[in-house]
């Protein structure tokens, strides 16, 4: 008797240990799905996302090549500044700087204009 009452506890032990190893492998497989995912919507975002992609290894490890640290989910999702950007931004300074620029000598034409009518009354 006591030895089959053994044998069904050691039964239910070993299925309870085959139930905690499958929600084990089914949470990994759960958190690489994520880790993928995230990955790929870092990566959409970024003008370097083409560069990124092509070091990216094949098969069950997919993780980069040029970097074996764990990108965390903020950093992902961080703006990056594309070239794109860059060149809007640079056009963007330089449109400003040439209409300070003739806003600036336009006013010193108006102000000699009106020195030069002040000088033509004054005489």
């Amino acid at each position: 008797m006591k030895n089959i009452e053994e044998r069904v506890k050691e039964d239910v032990k070993k299925k309870e240990y085959e139930k905690q190893a499958l929600k084990r492998a089914k949470l990994a497989k759960v958190q690489e799905h994520n880790e993928v995912v995230y990955r790929d919507a870092s990566m959409a975002s970024t003008s370097r996302s083409s560069a990124i992609g092509e070091n990216l290894e094949t098969g069950d490890e997919k993780r980069s090549t040029v970097k074996n640290k764990r990108q965390t989910l903020a950093s992902m999702l961080k703006k990056k500044v594309t070239i794109k950007d860059g060149l809007a931004q640079r056009l963007l300074n330089t449109h400003a700087k040439d209409a300070t620029t003739r806003q600036l000598t336009s006013g010193e034409d108006e102000f000699v204009d009106y020195v030069f009518h002040i000088d033509s009354l004054v005489r």
